[in-house]
């Protein structure tokens, strides 16, 4: 199957309809949205994929079918059908766990059947024709629902969504294990924050039904275990649910000797509050104690970098920094490049108000955003506080 490579904020013009219902998905499901940002996006013209697919870490969507549901009578709404549908294939692994199951078809409608109920829960608008049934799908895991529907006569497939399933494609010296455990930390990290922000919003989260409580997850918390997986790559979660919830937090204790190097940016331009700024440098020094990373890189940053302190160990997090100005994002990201500074994470504390901030550039390293304002932030992952 041939596809290209694109960067869809460049590829689709301005008004196009995967651009319009990317923005829909933005407003309607945050957890969808963060995963679609991560995706590596791509087109083809492969019949294979009549629409869309996903491998886990790449969208590949069929520029004729796309047309096709954007002209038909649901329009946008098909379309962040789609969008919703293989994001959540990606977030819950589905195509490295159903490509390994012996039936197929079989794996792909049991997969189909989970994530559409998924959709539908959120009262977003689904397309006729789907494997959609609450009391088929119920609290069941992919593989609980395969084995199901092999015991029944599975139903024909008529999904209008294809075959949607792929296998992942590797490059030289890749290891499949190795990728598929990066990409698993990487979406229980964006549902962990999709946890925060349903208890910030009021909602339920959809992906924590059955698999914890949430009332109780903190921002503190969702900062420790990102950044305890970002440094300690033997770190490995007893917990096979798709979420933490957050009575299972499990990174206490579990961080190695010596971790990576951390950068903690922090928006000095006067939108922060104090209180807010002195909770977070409170929790980066109690994230520091615990994890011992080798090196702390603490930048003051606004539409520039203002400060660079760099914490040893046993040192303590300055209290107080130089700012004052406009909020850039880009800046801070060009400094590190250009300080040879290549850190295990970059955990940035902001009001999320930049005038780049849905335009970054692709990141060289991962970025938790702490953020008491806006989450539009079109690179890394996104704690709403």
């Amino acid at each position: 199957m041939n596809s290209t490579i694109i960067d869809p904020y460049d590829y689709f013009p301005k008004g196009h309809p995967i651009k319009v219902a990317v923005r829909d998905v933005g407003r309607k499901w945050f957890l969808c949205y963060s995963k679609l940002l991560a995706l590596e996006w791509h087109i083809t013209d492969d019949p294979s994929i009549p629409y869309g697919a996903t491998d886990g870490r790449r969208l590949i969507l069929n520029t004729n079918g796309i047309a096709e549901m954007a002209a038909g009578s649901q329009g946008i709404d098909a379309l962040v059908f789609l969008l919703c549908h293989e994001a959540l294939h990606a977030l819950l692994g589905h195509p490295w766990r159903g490509t390994k199951l012996r039936n197929k078809q079989v794996a792909n409608i049991a997969a189909d059947y989970i994530v559409n109920a998924m959709i539908d829960a959120q009262n977003l608008p689904t397309i006729p024709n789907i494997y959609l049934d609450h009391k088929v799908s119920g609290d069941l895991s992919l593989e609980q629902l395969y084995r199901k529907l092999l015991n029944d006569e599975p139903p024909p497939e008529t999904n209008p969504t294809g075959s949607d399933l792929i296998e992942m494609e590797l490059g030289d010296g890749e290891d499949e294990q190795e990728v598929i455990d990066k990409l698993s930390e990487s979406n229980e990290a964006m549902m962990i924050a999709d946890a925060a922000h349903a208890k910030k919003t009021g909602k339920t989260s959809t992906m924590c039904v059955d698999r914890g409580t949430t009332k109780d997850i903190r921002w503190q918390d969702i900062l420790r275990e990102y950044f305890c997986e970002k440094t300690n790559n033997r770190w490995v979660s007893p917990v096979n649910r798709p979420v933490f919830g957050s009575t299972k937090m499990v990174c206490l204790g579990r961080a190695k000797p010596k971790s990576g190097t951390l950068v903690v940016a922090i928006d000095t331009s006067g939108s922060v509050s104090q209180q807010m700024l002195s909770d977070f440098l409170s929790e980066v020094e109690a994230i520091i104690e615990q994890t011992n990373p080798i090196e702390t890189h603490v930048i003051s940053a606004s539409h520039r970098v203002c400060e660079h302190v760099v914490v040893e160990r046993g040192e303590s997090v300055p209290t107080t920094l130089k700012g004052g100005g406009g909020t850039m994002f880009q800046p801070t990201f060009d400094y590190l490049v250009s300080q040879g500074i290549e850190p295990s994470a970059v955990i940035y504390l902001t009001d999320g108000y930049a005038s780049d901030a849905t335009r970054l550039r692709p990141l060289l390293f991962p970025v938790l955003w702490v953020s008491t304002g806006a989450t539009n932030m079109n690179q890394g992952i996104v704690i709403p506080v």
